[in-house]
């Protein structure tokens, strides 16, 4: 568990802190989903467009890992660059928080 620096946390000599577990601290990707929100490694996306149709995707290192939909049948990672596309992606949880929403 670590310590950093937060408006969350308790006050020690005007200092505010918080916990966190440092394996849960995943990097950004430099990219943003369709609402804006950061995409982060570790994020699980939704993902459409009307050529390629519909996926789930974990957000890995330097891919993004097909778990489900019709892209899943053709290939089961693709390259980040992918993720360019904001308006064809939507974050909505991760692995550490949402482990039900990854159904192997």
């Amino acid at each position: 568990m670590g310590r950093s620096c937060c408006p969350l946390g308790e006050m020690h000599s005007g200092t505010v802190t918080y916990d966190f577990i440092s394996e849960t601290v995943c990097q950004y990707t430099g990219l943003t989903d369709k609402n804006g929100r950061k995409i982060f490694e570790g994020d699980i996306c939704k993902y459409y467009n009307p050529e390629d149709k519909d996926g789930i995707a974990v957000i890995r290192e330097d891919y993004a890992e097909w778990i489900s939909g019709a892209i899943r049948q053709k290939e089961i990672v693709a390259p980040i660059f992918y993720l360019k596309c904001s308006s064809e992606w939507e974050v909505f949880g991760n692995i550490f928080d949402n482990t039900d929403l990854i159904k192997e």
